[in-house]
């Protein structure tokens, strides 16, 4: 851990030196904001803030926020960066703050306190109202909300870390909802109707991008695996950081609350690899924000794919929730009605199983079901095989025990059989032994029956006897 720490800190190093300096070289007085900081914007509620910004070398600057007294002063360094921390209270707002330096004033407006969300990933993330979503007629129409503001990043890759993006904060519209991401959206208006604070959603994605774009230089360097067979094409950026370093860079260390991800389909054909890398995507993108924070993400769906990689990659995702803390992992494959259509039109469903999630891990306020039962384990008896999962199963009538849609399972000649199998609380039992193998939607397609007593998909599962 020592180690990589030093790989960390030598990183931000080589940044604040070699990139910060580099910003601004002009030698006439100034005062700058990263685009984050802009009207609109939305602060992590009672937290302490990071703020920060651009000016001529070693000047006062001093902020000033209108939620309360206080007033923060900070000294830029030589190469005119300054960073601080302001203190928020409870939810709120509109407030204004002015950043003033000796010779330039900049007044925020509009500024609220709420919850603040990352929300990143290729293109079911991406996915927008205006390209076919479910009820998107009526959900677009609907989508006028002042409490949520929304900072989408635009789509450009980079060789190097940038300090900036072109973007702004902007209020939530039928016009502007309908090109942001449909899942961030029902996610964040879900928060707002049980938290009743505002939400404010940055928005980072990019259709058929692999992970390696999105996880900083350093991660390579440090032996996290990279894949470089992508197809490369002029739609989709396919080099190691180059999202990361455009699209998730110039908000750091901005103070979120959590991350919903949704990717993992561009890198099917390299699974093998994908948990690692998914692990140190969190912990690099933890270190760099400076916040442990919450990690919600989506086991890719049930799709027809023409290789046959899907359900190792699923796997892999799994696999990551037992080796990191404040992450979670939903199942959507009940929320998929055309196996034939990379992108499940149910955005708002799931949105708002993200937002369950959320609701439950982040905020301690349970509203709805979401989490699927896990294989644990099994054990073989005489006259049957029991399966433990993590949660209670949803009993199934004896007509559909024989056949359970989604499981496999293949007798010691290599056969595909049909046995009898039972349901009782958090157990499956299959009445025979004479098994080698069972697998459960461990393709690229299936959709199951079983599911928890709250009517939550079983996550895929194969074992080997």
């Amino acid at each position: 851990m020592n180690i990589i720490r030093i790989h960390f800190n030598s990183l931000l190093l080589v940044m604040v030196t070699s990139i910060i300096c580099g910003f601004h070289g002009t030698a006439h007085a100034y005062l700058k904001l990263p685009s984050i900081f802009s009207k609109g914007a939305v602060l992590q509620q009672l937290d302490s803030v990071p703020i920060w910004g651009w000016s001529d070398p070693n000047r006062t600057i001093i902020i000033e926020p209108t939620w309360g007294k206080e007033t923060y002063k900070v000294i830029s360094d030589n190469c005119g960066k300054w960073i601080t921390n302001i203190s928020t209270p409870c939810a709120g707002g509109p407030y204004k703050i002015k950043i003033s330096s000796p010779t330039d004033t900049i007044v925020l407006s509009e500024i609220l306190l709420g919850e603040v969300w990352l929300c990143s990933g290729q293109s079911n993330m991406e996915w927008t109202a205006k390209k076919g979503i479910k009820n998107a007629k009526s959900e677009i129409e609907n989508a006028n909300c002042r409490d949520l503001h929304i900072f989408h990043i635009p789509r450009i890759a980079d060789s190097y870390p940038q300090n900036d993006c072109n973007a702004e904060w902007e209020g939530s519209t039928p016009e502007v909802m309908s090109n942001t991401s449909a899942t961030a959206y029902f996610f964040a208006r879900h928060l707002i109707e049980k938290l009743h604070v505002p939400v404010g959603i940055i928005v980072s994605a990019w259709g058929g991008t692999p992970i390696e774009t999105w996880l900083p230089s350093q991660a390579f360097n440090d032996g996290t695996p990279c894949n470089t067979e992508f197809v490369q094409t002029p739609y989709r950026p396919t080099h190691k950081s180059v999202l990361y370093n455009q699209m998730i860079h110039p908000i750091i260390p901005y103070r979120i609350k959590g991350c919903i991800w949704y990717q993992g389909e561009a890198n099917r054909m390299f699974a093998p690899n994908y948990g690692k890398q998914m692990e140190s995507l969190i912990k690099y993108w933890r270190f760099l924000f400076d916040n442990n924070f919450y990690f919600f993400y989506v086991q890719i769906a049930p799709y027809k794919y023409k290789d046959n990689y899907a359900h190792f990659l699923r796997e892999q995702q799994e696999l990551v929730l037992d080796r990191l803390d404040r992450i979670g992992m939903i199942n959507i494959s009940d929320l998929v009605t055309d196996v034939k259509d990379l992108h499940p039109k149910n955005k708002r469903g799931i949105g708002e199983r993200l937002a369950h999630m959320a609701l439950d891990k982040a905020y301690n306020n349970f509203d709805k079901a979401y989490e699927s039962p896990r294989y644990k384990s099994f054990k073989i008896t005489k006259d049957y095989i029991e399966i433990s999962f993590s949660d209670n199963l949803k009993e199934l009538p004896d007509s559909q025990c024989i056949y359970i849609k989604g499981l496999i399972i293949t007798d010691k000649r290599g056969h595909n059989i049909q046995p009898i199998c039972r349901i009782s609380n958090n157990t499956l039992r299959i009445y025979t032994t004479d098994i080698s193998a069972i697998a459960y939607c461990f393709d690229n397609a299936t959709i199951g029956s079983l599911q928890s007593d709250m009517g939550i998909p079983v996550l895929p599962f194969h074992i080997e006897l």
